[in-house]
């Protein structure tokens, strides 16, 4: 006779059974969105990113996308011509390719920008005092698949310069900004912060 033990995969298994459905969920959510404004899925990504991380190079928007160059410049042409981006030459080098956000893009941007809303109702049932737990837990791993090279690198709080670990003032605030001078909690953990500095 067999036990729950002996049927039951690994809990790394089954968690990353479960964040591959929520992730597909997500994706459902996003093409549907996307869709509504008239973006295919690239596009929509590709003014996240400009939104998040202002005018970039077409080398660092592939970069950051983990695609080709040619098949990022094929995404902006429709972009370009809906007017919600512009290309121009780089200010820090001229033969590089700069792209930035029109106005049209970055009020677009800003509303696809966020995560979709079932999600964050669905995240928003969980007990309040699990949530910075899981945050931290999900950052934690976001890390490990940037240190593998599985993903582009992020710009998050444990990746940062100003970023001091377990130097916080208590169990609540374990960390500190040196930034901001400011102690933090899990809750505070950014996963794109603008301040980034890569360690």
């Amino acid at each position: 006779m067999s036990n729950f033990d002996d049927l039951t995969p690994a809990p790394a298994e089954r968690i990353a059974d479960a964040l591959e459905r929520l992730a597909a969920a997500c994706r459902a959510m996003a093409r549907d969105r996307d869709a509504a404004a008239g973006l295919a899925p690239l596009q929509a990504q590709l003014l996240t990113l400009l939104a998040r991380r202002g005018p970039a190079k077409v080398g660092a928007l592939a970069r950051l996308a983990g695609l080709r160059q040619p098949t990022v410049s094929d995404a902006l042409r429709p972009l370009e011509a809906r007017d919600l981006i512009r290309r121009q030459a780089a200010a820090d080098d001229g033969r590089a390719v700069g792209v930035s956000l029109t106005a049209a893009g970055a009020t677009l941007a800003a509303v696809i920008a966020r995560p979709p809303a079932a999600l964050v109702d669905a995240a928003a049932t969980l007990p309040s005092d699990r949530a910075p737990e899981l945050l931290g837990d999900l950052i934690a791993m976001i890390h490990a698949l940037q240190q593998a090279g599985v993903i582009a690198p992020q710009r998050l709080c444990v990746t940062c310069a100003h970023f001091r670990r377990n130097a916080g003032p208590d169990a609540a605030r374990p960390h500190v900004c040196a930034l901001v001078g400011a102690p933090m909690g899990l809750r505070h953990l950014r996963l794109d912060c603008a301040e980034h500095l890569a360690a």
